[in-house]
């Protein structure tokens, strides 16, 4: 694979994301009052810098030591928190996300860069991320999934110039820790090395170990805390039950507007509410009620699965608009028009293994997510993010050949 250095249009790659970046997070409100996930994760941070361990102030349990979310982007925000001690946290955490952003988009640019030669290209695929309506509402909501993608990408920059390095197996450890979910991409890219170990040059036993070593060591040591905070092994988080009925009931497989989507469970029909199960107990034994719950509707709705997968599929990878909103039509045509390009690309053209390992680990890993879980565009985030460098030379090829045609037709006319 020939590699090119930043070229000279990576500057207004950047400038032009700092930018959009800054009106969206000018637009919500820098000091706004952080919603969804984004209110637990900034209060860990702020328990974290102020030296009271990691604690969730807004959960049923506000002076335990909490295992619901991974630590990885409360630990960064909380360094943001003691750098600038005078500053809103709302407003750090947003700083913090709008790096982030601008680490992925630099990335998309250099991994592009890389694949093309052309920065006409790389500067194509940054644009098709950055005017994402997903990633926008992610990084202005202070959401983990930026970070992870952050991390993630620096990974798989590594990765690519240098497979199964050291330095590539510990990003890929530290991006695990804001998302564990994507750990199966670890689990997939074991599976790939072992079947074409052989088309990997210098891919010796001694290295490869070391990479996983790394990979799975950071969410092995979350496991290890959580194990002597529960006395229960392993627990990467204590929502993994709530994420799971909340994608598994009655309601998301019989509701046409809620099919395949995610349901507060405390809006289920004859679920004990969270409220009362945190009365009655423990993190882990709310988890446990939870999963028991999505498995007990699971075997006994069997005939529900097939059209409930589907419909999780269809809301996860295609962003299919059951509700009708805008935002969900928006990114289901960009996805329709990245996919498609890809998909072209893939069978016109010939890819470095380092690459096709990568796009075929994270598609496996978004597949099991969505359909473990329920049918969310954030699941498979990662992938289309993947997918640009190989979407956008061949949309450049197609603009370049619509922008030929008309130039004929208005020379002849």
């Amino acid at each position: 694979m020939k590699l090119n250095p930043p070229a000279k249009g990576l500057i207004p790659v950047l400038l032009i994301a700092v930018a959009v970046l800054s009106l969206a997070n000018s637009w919500v409100g820098w000091e706004r009052e952080p919603t969804y996930d984004a209110e637990f994760y900034l209060s860990f941070a702020e328990n974290l810098a102020n030296g009271n361990g990691y604690i969730n102030s807004n959960s049923f349990w506000p002076q335990s030591p909490t295992m619901d979310r991974p630590p990885g982007w409360p630990i960064l925000q909380s360094f943001g928190l003691r750098l600038l001690p005078n500053v809103s946290p709302p407003i750090v955490m947003r700083i913090l996300s709008l790096v982030c952003s601008l680490v992925v988009v630099l990335f998309v640019f250099l991994i592009t860069l890389d694949l093309s030669g052309r920065s006409s290209v790389a500067f194509l695929a940054s644009m098709l991320y950055l005017f994402n309506p997903l990633p926008l509402f992610l990084e202005v909501n202070g959401l983990s999934e930026i970070p992870f993608l952050a991390l993630w990408l620096v990974g798989v920059r590594f990765f690519l110039r240098n497979p199964f390095c050291t330095l590539s197996g510990l990003v890929f450890g530290c991006a695990m820790l804001v998302r564990p979910s994507f750990l199966f991409f670890g689990v997939f890219l074991f599976c790939f090395w072992f079947l074409k170990k052989r088309d990997f040059q210098r891919s010796h036993l001694s290295r490869v170990a070391i990479f996983f070593t790394l990979f799975f060591l950071p969410i092995f040591a979350w496991t290890l805390r959580n194990f002597n905070v529960s006395g229960h092994f392993p627990v990467l988080s204590t929502l993994s039950g709530e994420t799971l009925f909340g994608g598994n009931n009655v309601r998301t497989a019989t509701e046409f507007q809620n099919l395949g989507a995610w349901i507060f469970p405390n809006e289920i029909e004859g679920t004990i509410s969270k409220k009362e199960l945190a009365l009655r107990g423990t993190e882990i034994q709310m988890n446990k009620y939870y999963t028991e719950k999505a498995v007990e509707f699971l075997t006994s709705h069997p005939l529900w699965i097939p059209h409930l997968v589907l419909a999780k599929l269809a809301k996860g990878f295609g962003s299919f608009p059951f509700d009708g909103r805008l935002s969900d039509v928006i990114v289901a045509l960009l996805k329709l028009v990245i996919y498609s390009a890809a998909i072209m690309a893939l069978r016109s053209g010939s890819w470095p293994l380092n690459l096709l390992v990568q796009i075929k680990s994270m598609a496996l890993a978004c597949f099991v997510v969505v359909v473990v879980y329920w049918g969310s565009t954030r699941f498979v985030l990662p992938l289309d993010v993947l997918l640009l460098p190989l979407a956008a030379p061949k949309l450049m090829t197609l603009m370049e050949s619509l922008k030929r045609r008309f130039c004929l037709r208005s020379s002849l006319s």
